[in-house]
C-alpha cells in the first residue's frame, strides 16, 4: 500500500482522524457520481461488480494514492482564502475497480465535487478502470488552529484513507497570569517583582519588543525573543512612591511580527499604603511544572512588619490545597530603630501533583494578630496559580490485525496539555512491519501507519512502543503522565 508512508511531522492534529470505514459504514451524503476534467477513470459509472478482488486476494494494492498525504498551511496572521489539493488514485491492476470516497466531518476539509454538485459531506462514487487513474479535490478552509482530517478510500471491499493536515502558520502568544496584583505595597518601597511568563504555543518564533500603556508606577520588562513552543518569564515590577488610591494599568505588547490571534495583554494593579503588616507579592506565578513529578517549584512570599511590637500569622490553606506553606503560622518581628522591618519569608510551593493535569488557582488569607490586638491591616489575602503539565497518550486498539499485505492507520491521541514527542519501535523487531508517524503529537488525535510486508503465509507478530525525546528547542522531553501505550500488531497473509 502507498498509503501514509511518509512521515507526517508538522502537520498537527486538533480533532479526531484517521479511522478506517468498512463500505456500509462511510459518512452519508448524497452521492456523486465520479466525474473530472482530466480523469482517465469511467466516469459516471457505480455498478456492483468486484473485478478488483483477485488483486485484493493476492495481496497486490487495489489502489494507490499520490500524494499520500496532503497538508495545508494557512498564515494565522492573516485573512487567507481557502485552498484545494488533488490526490490521484491509481489502478495499477489488470481488472477495473468501483470505489467510494468521504471525508470524515471533523475539520474545515471537503470535496470539491460534492460542493459544487451542492451536496456538502456527500460521497463521490466511481469507478476506474485497468490502469487509468481518477483526481479527488480535496478544498481546505483557512483556520486559526490546526486541523487534521482523513480521506476515507473503499474499493473493492479495500478500505484506505489519506491523512489531511492544516497548519495554521505563525507565533501565538499567551501571558500567565493575566492580572498581576501586587495588593498593598509599603509607601516608598520597591516589592519583589511578580514573574510573568509568555508562552508561544505557535509555529513561529517572534520578537516580544516591550509594552505600552502603562502609567509609570508599573513595569513589565520586554526585549526577547520566544521560540516555537517556548516560553520566557518577564518580570513586573511597581515602582515606589508615596501612599494612595489604588493604581491599575494594562500592558499591551508590542511584537516584532504580527502574531495569530487576538493579541494578548496584561493587567497590573496595587496600592501604596502606610499599613505595618505588608505580605508580598500579591500574585504568586509557580508555572509550569510536569505531572508525576516531585520537581520543587516555589516562591518566595516576604511578611513584613513595620510595628514596633511582634505580630503572629496563621494562614487559611486547607488541606486539599494544590499548594503548600512553609511555615503556615508563625511570628514576624518588630521593625528595629532604624525603620526597618522585621520579616518572615514563606515559601509557597506547589504540591507533587501525579497524575492530575490542569490549571490550579487559590487565594491564601494571612491573618495577623498582637498581644495587644489586631494590627493594621488585620488579614491580607494573595493569589497562587500553578499550572501541572504533561501528554497522555492512547491508541484506539490495542491490537491492529493484518490478513494481506498492506498498511493500516491507528488513530493515537494525546489527551493531556502538552504537546510531546516521541520515536516509534518494534518491540522483538520483526522485518515484516514497518511503522511511520507523526513524531510531533500535540494535543489532540493523531495517526501512525503501521505496514505490513510478509514473504510468507506465516504468522507474524510484533510489539510498537512509544519513546519521548525532547522536542526541538528544548532540553527535556514532556513528562507522560500515565504509562506510555503499546499497540501489537499480527498478521498472516
Amino acid at each position: 500500500m502507498k498509503l501514509a508512508r511518509a512521515s507526517f511531522v508538522g502537520i498537527v492534529a486538533a480533532a479526531v482522524v484517521v479511522a478506517c470505514a468498512n463500505l456500509d459504514g462511510l459518512a452519508g451524503g448524497a452521492p456523486v457520481a465520479g466525474s473530472g476534467s482530466g480523469d482517465t477513470g469511467t466516469p459516471g459509472e457505480t455498478g456492483t461488480g468486484s473485478d478488483a478482488n483477485s488483486a485484493a486476494e493476492a495481496g497486490h494494492e487495489v489502489l494507490t494514492f499520490n500524494p499520500p498525504e496532503l497538508a495545508f498551511t494557512f498564515d494565522c496572521t492573516k485573512s487567507t482564502s481557502a485552498q484545494t489539493s488533488t490526490v490521484v488514485l491509481t489502478n495499477d491492476n489488470d481488472q477495473g475497480t468501483n470505489f467510494q470516497v468521504s471525508l470524515d466531518q471533523s475539520g474545515p476539509f471537503a470535496l470539491r465535487e460534492t460542493l459544487d454538485a451542492g451536496a456538502e459531506g456527500g460521497v463521490i462514487s466511481g469507478r476506474i478502470e485497468a490502469h487509468a487513474t481518477r483526481s479527488i479535490d480535496v478544498v481546505a478552509q483557512p483556520t486559526s488552529t490546526a486541523q487534521s482530517g482523513a480521506l476515507h478510500v473503499v474499493a473493492d471491499g479495500v478500505d484506505d484513507v489519506v491523512r489531511l493536515g492544516s497548519i495554521a502558520d505563525g507565533p501565538r502568544i499567551a501571558f500567565q497570569p493575566t492580572v498581576v496584583d501586587f495588593g498593598y505595597v509599603r509607601q516608598n518601597t520597591s516589592p519583589i517583582p511578580i514573574a510573568v511568563v509568555a508562552t508561544n504555543t505557535g509555529s513561529k518564533s517572534v520578537q516580544l519588543i516591550g509594552f505600552t500603556g502603562l502609567p509609570p508606577d508599573f513595569n513589565l520588562s520586554g526585549g526577547i525573543d520566544i521560540l516555537p513552543n517556548g516560553t520566557a518569564t518577564l518580570n513586573a515590577s511597581f515602582i515606589p512612591g508615596p501612599a494612595g488610591s489604588p493604581l491599575k494599568g494594562i500592558a499591551t505588547p508590542k511584537f516584532g511580527t504580527e502574531v495569530c490571534g487576538q493579541t494578548p495583554a496584561v493587567t497590573m494593579q496595587g496600592q501604596r499604603v502606610a499599613y505595618d503588616i505588608i505580605v508580598g507579592p500579591g500574585t504568586v506565578e509557580l508555572g509550569e511544572y510536569p505531572c508525576n513529578s516531585t520537581l520543587g517549584t516555589s516562591v518566595t512570599v516576604v511578611i513584613s512588619n513595620y510595628s514596633g511590637t511582634e505580630v503572629s500569622f496563621t494562614s487559611s490553606l486547607p488541606p486539599t490545597s494544590h499548594f503548600a506553606l512553609d511555615p503556615a503560622s508563625g511570628k514576624i518581628p518588630p521593625a528595629n530603630g532604624g525603620g526597618m522591618p522585621g520579616t518572615t519569608k514563606v515559601t509557597v510551593s506547589a504540591k507533587p501533583p501525579g497524575p492530575v493535569l490542569g490549571d490550579f488557582s487559590e487565594n491564601i488569607t494571612f491573618a495577623f494578630s498582637t498581644a495587644a490586638g489586631a494590627p493594621t491591616p488585620a488579614t491580607s489575602t494573595i493569589s497562587v496559580h500553578g499550572r501541572s503539565v504533561g501528554a497522555k497518550l492512547a491508541f484506539a486498539d490495542s491490537t491492529l490485525s493484518f490478513g494481506r499485505n498492506t498498511t493500516k492507520v491507528e488513530s493515537l491521541t494525546n489527551s493531556g496539555n502538552k504537546t510531546i514527542c516521541v520515536t516509534y519501535a518494534l518491540a522483538a523487531p520483526e522485518p515484516t512491519f514497518t511503522v511511520e508517524s507523526d513524531d510531533t503529537l500535540p494535543v489532540g488525535t493523531s495517526s501512525t501507519s503501521v505496514t505490513f510486508n510478509a514473504p510468507d503465509g506465516a504468522r507474524h507478530d510484533a510489539v510498537v512502543k512509544i519513546t519521548p525525546v525532547a522536542c526541538p528547542g528544548t532540553s527535556a522531553p514532556t513528562q507522560l503522565c500515565a504509562p506510555a501505550p503499546t499497540l501489537a500488531v499480527t498478521g498472516r497473509k
